[in-house]
């Protein structure tokens, strides 16, 4: 029962579930009751929707997600796995480098984002390294990282 379009506000409460489950499994996460109250609330919402008629939304499903994702992605200008900590990062830096012409330190990120530390930016910076958002030229400079 794949579909090439769903709804949009079946779309809308599946972008809110994956939300809710990306928060729900981050290294500890607080208020763990009413995440987990409201991840079953979006889940009967999303199996009770109207569109899936009297077939079982199993294969349809991941379909959804799938397409939830990518339109995720799509309007965070390709950055739909990133936690919005990250998107804040990596639109500052761009920004950064369009007017200065070249990458900003890490104390610099840590203050343009509103962080009070720079070891959170490293952190954040190499969280992204590994899936390829970002990369560092050379690890002895401090202004190595570059978005891609």
């Amino acid at each position: 029962m794949a579909r090439s379009t769903f709804p949009d506000d079946l779309m809308q409460v599946q972008r809110e579930w994956d939300r809710v489950y990306r928060a729900l499994a981050a290294p500890r996460p607080y208020g763990t009751t009413e995440l987990r109250r409201r991840l079953l609330l979006l889940s009967a919402r999303i199996f009770t929707d109207p569109c899936w008629g009297a077939h079982r939304p199993t294969t349809g499903w991941a379909e959804l997600r799938h397409q939830a994702r990518r339109r995720e992605g799509k309007e965070a200008g390709g950055m739909g796995d990133f936690t919005e900590r990250q998107v804040r990062i990596l639109r500052w830096m761009r920004t950064y480098v369009a007017v200065n012409g070249e990458a900003p330190s890490l104390r610099e990120i840590a203050a343009g984002v509103g962080l009070s530390s720079p070891s959170s930016v490293l952190y954040q910076l190499k969280r992204r390294e590994v899936l390829g958002a970002v990369k560092r030229r050379d690890a002895a400079r401090g202004r190595a990282w570059q978005t891609c």
